[in-house]
């Protein structure tokens, strides 16, 4: 009798704290992702509809994806996606917040430094979308100000033709290889902190000699890494080759250009951060999009390299960001938050290369 009394005591107890309501149907009434998402979109058409993305790149068209599928999935809304590189829409950023009068209702770059800087001013609004829970924690702020979207890398790229025939560099010593001088295309590391950490990791691991030696090869320097594959795969650079690339990893197959990552020497997989500014124009709208981001079919695109979820697993072909043993997001952002470290090697690396010349690739149009 008394293991039954004390049954039916904590039965009647479960039953109190959910207000008199039976367990299943209450588990039944809490909002699930899909019906968190439907009352965002809701919420957003009710604002209005329109709003910009700030997002970070190297050529214009990179934004037409996530306008497209995102238009497509919620008739009525009018998202557009600025694309410029993220250095120069910190600057344009820091600008409008210093007035409160923020552009973009949600800012998507991959310099983790200027989310770092945002949150200490109290100039980015604190927002958990559904399933924040399953972002892998090295890759969102721990209290909601900010929260990775996408993995993303530079790494190898060339043509397939060449990769099939052995006849194009995938380590970073094969780009020492005279075989390869006149043919090696690369993109300038002062102009992009993330392509500046690979040039950093290779100083570590075989000193400034390789950059040296680098140097000899009659590199082609060029502004982004969009450019970088452009004019390998237009011929610019006959036969080119790069390890500043950033084509996707999982191509279709009669893609010209692809990506092969190297099992030794580092590669750059770097996280596209999302965040909503203080002040922004469109705040439901905002929650929107990045509730849409971490939705699995969107993580599991195009638009996404790696997924930021530890519950999706990674393309065909890849590993899980954190499952390589020469690269990692933490070491990526770790760089980018060292501003002492960054400048400074900078300022090495252009002494050695030269200044950056050039218009900005934004300026491109077929990138």
């Amino acid at each position: 009798m008394l293991f039954k009394n004390s049954s039916l005591v904590g039965l009647l107890a479960l039953s109190l704290s959910f207000g008199g309501v039976p367990a299943d149907a209450k588990c039944k009434s809490l909002p699930t992702p899909a019906r968190l998402l439907e009352q965002l979109y809701q919420d957003a058409l009710a604002e209005g509809g329109d709003f910009i993305v700030y997002q970070g790149g190297n050529g214009r068209s990179q934004g037409n994806g996530a306008m497209t599928l995102f238009n497509t999935r919620f008739p009525g809304m009018n998202l557009t996606v600025i694309v410029n590189m993220s250095g120069v829409h910190a600057e344009a950023i820091d600008a409008q917040l210093a007035e409160g009068k923020p552009i973009p209702s949600v800012i998507a770059l991959q310099t983790i430094n200027d989310y770092a800087r945002w949150k200490s001013q109290g100039n980015l609004v604190e927002y958990r979308p559904p399933l924040w829970e399953k972002v892998y924690g090295d890759v969102k702020d721990p209290e909601g100000y900010f929260t990775g979207l996408s993995g993303f890398t530079f790494a190898p790229v060339a043509s397939r033709a060449a990769f099939d025939s052995g006849d194009a560099p995938i380590e970073a010593q094969d780009f020492l290889d005279p075989k390869y001088k006149d043919r090696i295309a690369l993109t300038y590391p002062q102009d992009d902190d993330a392509i500046l950490l690979t040039f950093y990791k290779y100083v570590m691991d075989y000193g400034w000699d390789y950059i040296n030696r680098l140097t000899t090869q009659n590199v082609t320097w060029v502004r982004g890494a969009a450019a970088t594959t452009a004019v390998i795969s237009n011929g610019t650079v006959p036969n080119g080759v790069t390890f500043t690339g950033n084509t996707p990893l999982v191509t279709q197959t009669n893609a010209r250009m692809v990506t092969r990552i190297p099992e030794k020497s580092w590669f750059t997989l770097g996280i596209q951060y999302g965040a909503i500014p203080k002040n922004a124009p469109r705040p439901a709208a905002a929650k929107l999009y990045l509730a849409w981001r971490l939705t699995e079919d969107v993580q599991r695109s195009n638009l996404v390299g790696w997924p930021t979820r530890s519950d999706i697993s990674p393309k065909v072909g890849q590993k899980g960001m954190f499952e390589y043993s020469n690269t990692s997001p933490t070491i990526y952002n770790e760089f980018l938050l060292n501003r002492t470290l960054v400048e400074s090697f900078r300022s090495e690396i252009e002494s050695i290369i030269g200044p950056v010349r050039g218009d900005t690739p934004l300026n491109n149009p077929n990138l």
